[in-house]
């Protein structure tokens, strides 16, 4: 069996069930834990690179990836993924099998 045969986008599910893409700050800040790395985004990311910033470019990559881990274990603990809206809110999408 292949590593992605039993892989589920928990952000691909909500975004079917909910209508609307939930980006990843969004969801660090619903469910209370670390989220991106400060200065840095996927727009940014591609110039400061080609400016030779290897590294803050690596620390983001490695950031993101720590962020939607901690988003992953907490969702399947809490069974739900909370995230925070644009204007404030902390709104949830129920994942009943974690």
């Amino acid at each position: 069996m292949g590593l992605a045969e039993r892989h589920v986008d928990m952000f691909f599910h909500a975004f079917c069930a909910v209508g609307h893409f939930i980006g990843l700050q969004s969801a660090a800040e619903g469910m209370r834990i670390p989220g991106k790395k400060d200065g840095v985004s996927g727009a940014t990311a591609p110039a400061m690179w080609a400016a030779g910033r290897h590294e803050e470019v690596i620390e983001y990559c490695i950031q993101d990836t720590r962020a939607t881990l901690a988003i992953a274990v907490e969702a399947e603990t809490a069974k739900r993924l909370h995230w925070k809206t644009r204007s404030g809110e902390r709104r949830n999408f129920a994942l009943p099998g974690g």
